[in-house]
């Protein structure tokens, strides 16, 4: 073979080496980006769940905090109530625990054996009270002789707030 065409020969060879070479870096360059358009949309969708799952929080969250002073409101309240609940009982306390004239205190059930008509008048009474109650707190309309009813005057006379 002439030397004229060995070396174009080589050129044509070394010419396909270099060819084939960048035709194959073209295509990894190619798959590359294939690869790299589908982990963006993977990472774009994986986005929106995530902008979803923030928005989600966000919203327990401000529920949250509503609760949250729904329940101090309702604490709030409660405690309103023990209050008046104490007053009620250290009244009741002083009512039954009352010193008589000789400085004893009074004895309800002495009272009671000697005066049971009056001790039964009085809880008679006071399970008449009870009973409207119920029919109050069930339902019923309240009437003017309700007023005189000492058991529930928190429903007799509702507060005003």
């Amino acid at each position: 073979m002439p030397p004229f065409l060995a070396g174009l020969a080589g050129k044509l060879i070394i010419g396909a080496v270099v060819v084939s070479s960048l035709f194959g870096y073209w295509m990894h360059l190619k798959s590359e980006i294939s690869t790299l358009e589908k982990n963006n949309m993977t990472l774009k969708i994986n986005t929106g769940k995530l902008d979803d799952a923030i928005a989600v929080q966000k919203s327990t969250i401000e529920k949250m905090k509503k609760d949250f002073v729904n329940i101090e409101k309702s604490k709030n309240k409660i405690e309103a109530e023990k209050k008046k609940s104490e007053k009620k009982v250290v009244a009741l306390k002083k009512k039954f625990n009352k010193i008589t004239k000789s400085g004893k205190k009074r004895d309800l059930n002495n009272i009671a054996q000697r005066k049971p008509k009056m001790f039964e008048k009085i809880i008679n009474r006071a399970s008449i009270f009870r009973n409207r109650c119920l029919e109050i707190a069930t339902g019923s309309l309240v009437t003017e002789s309700d007023s005189k009813n000492t058991v529930c005057p928190e429903l007799v006379k509702p507060n005003v707030e």
